[in-house]
């Protein structure tokens, strides 16, 4: 292989940088590409340029290409300001988030920092914060990996009023969002406490843990959620008990309780805390314990919630759950309810979702996974197949649009899957599939036209597509195939050079011999006998095969078509016509 020679762009406005440096011509390549990125851009509305390429074959020769339009957009500005504010009553002093993004004219997020006008009601509590938004959807501080989502700001309740309308800047552009300040007894009509699951407090476990922050959403009589300021919800212990359901009390160094009217010590020493206003629930390692603990708002709204925490160790229950789900190479939990998931198959490059499956232990936390152990079925074959290999699930796409189920079941327990694929996938597996059989046709000698007329992406004259078929079959790889399609599909009919002669030795029988030189070939010395052809015989009778010298020719055997390869894989195809038996007077060979 060797280097290119220099390249010159030709722009007519310079906005491009030419990205792509020091080309190197790879073995079977087609051309070069150059990649540009705009430099210095400050139009912000979309314009069209025309580029070129030339090349320097000698000092007096420059080939210059044909011209392309080449759209460029405007350089990125905010267009549009979104608010995202979950919770918009907010009790006086208190505090909520909002996320604000702006976006592009190109519908992206745009980095442009957001601020809020001036509003005696509500105020930013500190700097804005840049937030990013993972695979799962969830909102982070975290970059990483994650794409930028914009900023989150906390808003503080300063003054009461019913409703007042605050408004979002980002650039030149604004948003706005009603939000309503009060003083807490007016607003807070209920307080509710999410609940918990069974905590995993013993020695084993990769989640075992001896706290747990508590929350609790105060609502008003609407049941909207109400924004509070800390200092208005008090948490405290209501009461604790051991793993018999007795009630402890603490005693100067250690938790008692009372049986039968005696008194009984516990080994527990170390006390059961809440933060009285962050709600975190601390209690001594290794131990069973059941705590109901109690929020109550300034206004004396209260709620109850029982939290238990076990001492036993992590361990298998019957059952079947998706554990972990892979969506474009990125791993999620997947909550599974009642029995069932759904999936869609949206990725028109992989065209599958891979899943995992695993038992669980009596803290809702993979225990086992058990994935080789499962036995699949799927509801239509046509729409999706799932195959179980090397501790994965594999759902693919089979062609056909639609939703079907997925089955999977292990301990006599099954886990239905809705499986959804897109039209866009469908369709891309369909002609992956078109290709494939083309290609095995080919490879058969069989492909119809259309068959290697898919393979070679351009429509084939009928000397082309015979050629293929004799020169593709048997082939092994796909690439052998494409290569000698791209071959013959570029490749020109010509006519052969006929030149009847005539032997008296053969009995007055008269054939003509057909001649072919590659356009490249200037001396016509160059010309090569290929075929002969006697008159009122159908089929080829000879052929030369001058591969000695880089030729490479094939015929038909009842066709009167022939093709050759040179050194540089540049086929031609020639036809050639019998010739009739010379009339008297014609020049003999």
């Amino acid at each position: 292989m060797g280097n290119f020679k220099p390249l010159l762009l030709r722009i007519l406005t310079p906005i491009f940088t030419v990205v792509a440096q020091g080309i190197t011509k790879q073995e079977n390549s087609k051309g070069v590409a150059l990649v540009f990125t705009g430099t210095g851009l400050t139009d912000t509305t979309e314009k069209t340029y025309k580029v070129s390429v030339e090349y320097k074959v000698d000092a007096d020769t420059t080939i210059k290409s044909n011209e392309i339009s080449v759209k460029v957009g405007g350089k990125r500005a905010a267009n549009a300001v979104t608010v995202d504010a979950p919770v918009t009553t907010v009790a006086l002093l208190g505090s909520t988030q909002v996320i604000v993004k702006a976006v592009d004219q190109y519908g992206d997020a745009f980095d442009v920092t957001p601020t809020l006008e001036a509003n005696k009601y509500v105020s930013v509590t500190g700097s804005p914060v840049k937030v990013y938004v993972t695979e799962k959807g969830e909102i982070t501080e975290t970059a990483a990996s994650n794409k930028f989502a914009g900023y989150k700001l906390t808003l503080t309740g300063n003054e009461s009023v019913s409703t007042t309308t605050l408004t979002f800047k980002a650039g030149t552009k604004t948003t706005a969002k009603a939000f309503t300040v009060a003083a807490l007894e007016e607003l807070v009509d209920s307080i509710e406490i999410k609940e918990e699951e069974t905590i995993n407090n013993s020695n084993a476990g990769a989640n075992k843990t001896n706290k747990v922050k508590l929350v609790a959403t105060a609502k008003d009589a609407a049941g909207n959620a109400v924004a509070l300021n800390p200092s208005d919800l008090t948490w405290t212990i209501k009461t604790i008990k051991d793993k018999d359901g007795n009630v402890l009390t603490w005693e100067t160094d250690k938790y008692v309780y009372t049986k039968d009217g005696v008194k009984q010590n516990t080994t527990i020493a170390t006390q059961v805390t809440i933060g009285k206003n962050t709600g975190e629930l601390i209690v001594p390692e290794n131990v069973t314990v059941e705590v109901t603990a109690e929020a109550k708002t300034s206004n004396l709204k209260s709620d109850t919630v029982v939290v238990n925490f076990s001492s036993e160790a992590p361990k298998f229950v019957e059952g079947l759950t998706v554990a972990k789900v892979w969506d474009k190479e990125k791993s999620e939990l997947v909550d599974v309810e009642e029995n069932t998931l759904a999936i869609t198959i949206d990725d028109v490059d992989s065209k599958e979702f891979k899943l995992t499956f695993a038992g669980i232990d009596q803290y809702g936390e993979v225990f086992e996974d058990v994935t080789s152990f499962t036995t699949l079925a799927t509801g239509n074959a046509t729409i999706a197949k799932a195959e179980n290999a090397a501790g994965t699930v594999t759902v693919k796409a089979e062609g056909k649009a639609g939703t079907t189920k997925l089955y999977v079941e292990y301990g006599g327990e099954t886990l239905e899957i809705n499986v959804t694929v897109t039209e866009a996938v469908a369709n891309a597996v369909a002609a992956e599939k078109a290709l494939d059989a083309a290609y095995t046709a080919a490879k058969a000698g069989t492909a119809t036209k259309a068959q290697l007329e898919l393979i070679a992406g351009k429509t084939l004259s009928a000397e082309a597509v015979l050629a293929l078929n004799v020169l593709v079959k048997e082939k092994v790889n796909n690439s052998d195939v494409k290569t000698i399609v791209d071959g013959i599909a570029s490749a020109t009919v010509k006519n052969a050079i006929a030149d009847p002669t005539h032997d008296a030795e053969k009995d007055e029988t008269y054939e003509a011999r057909a001649f072919y030189k590659f356009e490249s070939d200037l001396n016509t010395t160059n010309y090569k006998t290929l075929i002969s052809v006697k008159a009122g015989v159908a089929n080829l009778v000879t052929i030369t095969d001058d591969s000695n010298n880089g030729l490479h020719v094939y015929k038909d055997a009842t066709k009167r078509v022939f093709f050759a390869e040179d050194k540089d894989s540049k086929w031609e195809i020639y036809t050639i016509t019998p010739p009739a038996k010379p009339v008297e007077g014609t020049p003999e060979g």
